[in-house]
């Protein structure tokens, strides 16, 4: 029993620390160029909520439209195209696409949202939303990579009382 302890926190310090690493050194921002974003207007089509995003469509346009809840003020965005009727949406999105990995839908995220000549959410305020929430990668970064050193220094100790220990098996036979 006590070798699958150490053995499991060995493990979990393993993956805690590749976490660590992924966080601190390959995720990249989520953060795009303004001036790579690309531009759209139409009536809205639909409105979906999601439990991460608002996913919409325009009228006339194939694209789907993916308002990130990170990005902030979800409820007032989903608010505002819900009522928007048959007003003028312009959009500003972004040109790749990205979606779940078990589907085949495919969504563009929108930078900025403006209906009937007044601005929802701009690029600046969404950008601020989004970094705000990058700020926090290099803490969880470290908070794995340190989780992950303190587990394996706690595996250490155990394996090394188990071995000290093991000596002394012949003595308690019902353990």
């Amino acid at each position: 029993m006590q070798q699958a302890n150490w053995i499991g926190m060995v493990v979990l310090s393993t993956l805690s620390m590749a976490f660590g690493i992924f966080f601190l050194f390959f995720h990249e921002s989520q953060l795009q160029a303004e001036a790579d974003l690309l531009q759209v207007s139409g009536q809205v089509s639909w409105v979906e909520t999601h439990r991460y995003s608002i996913n919409f469509a325009l009228k006339e346009h194939p694209q789907v439209f993916s308002y990130s809840k990170g990005a902030g003020a979800a409820h007032r965005v989903r608010r505002a195209l819900e009522v928007a009727g048959g007003k003028v949406v312009v959009l500003r999105y972004e040109k790749a696409t990205h979606g779940p990995i078990f589907s085949d839908d495919r969504y563009h995220s929108v930078w900025e949202i403006q209906i009937n000549q007044q601005l929802v959410r701009s690029y600046p305020q969404i950008a601020s939303a989004i970094a705000a929430g990058e700020k926090l990668k290099p803490w969880l970064g470290w908070f794995f990579v340190c989780s992950g050193g303190y587990l394996a220094y706690v595996a250490r100790q155990t394996r090394r009382a188990q071995r000290l220990n093991s000596s002394f098996n012949h003595l308690f036979p019902w353990t």
